[in-house]
């Protein structure tokens, strides 16, 4: 089977990702998504705080300040991170385990693009993009589609309660549906 214009647009990305991963390694990049994402919790959850000891020093607006608390937090998290990885980055070379992070790095790269582009194309299906015969003649669309039902079912498995894939966009469904 020929590679279709879809094959190659799930191609690039994953390219760019897999060489990404690689450059990265496993270290950065899993620590680097989990930085960004407690920065963004720490700056959501704390900004108000920060806005309140930020006020006698800085005479603004009250957004402003919120703006500039979440910048703070952010930043001082992410930094904080960004050392923490470096500290780590220097650890692994030291003890020769620079290949095997960049090995599983590019495959942690594969898997966040892999999801991504599940997403996106789920998302895509709503509108009925791509077209179903741009979809059968795919030979990576039927894979990478897979890929957040997946990951989805395989963390509903380890946390208990919840609905796989399917039943939850069942139910999302349902619920956008009018009384």
């Amino acid at each position: 089977m020929a590679l279709t214009f879809i094959d190659i647009l799930i191609l690039v990305p994953l390219a760019v990702a897999a060489f990404s991963g690689f450059r990265n390694g496993l270290l950065r990049e899993v620590l680097g998504l989990g930085g960004v994402l407690l920065a963004l919790f720490l700056g959501f959850r704390y900004m108000t705080e920060v806005r309140f000891w930020l006020e006698p020093y800085i005479v603004t607006e009250e957004v402003w300040l919120s703006v500039l608390a979440f910048i703070i937090i952010f930043g001082l998290v992410f930094g904080g991170m960004q050392l923490l990885i470096r500290l780590l980055e220097g650890i692994l070379k030291a003890a020769l385990l620079s290949v095997p992070n960049k090995l599983l790095g590019m495959c942690f790269g594969l898997f966040k693009s892999g999801l991504f582009l599940s997403l996106i194309f789920i998302l895509l299906l709503a509108f009925e993009q791509p077209s179903e015969e741009a979809r059968q003649s795919s030979v990576l669309y039927p894979i990478v589609v897979q890929v957040a039902p997946m990951a989805y079912d395989l963390l509903a498995h380890v946390y208990p309660n919840t609905d796989s894939f399917a039943e939850s966009i069942e139910d999302a469904l349902r619920r956008l549906q009018p009384d």
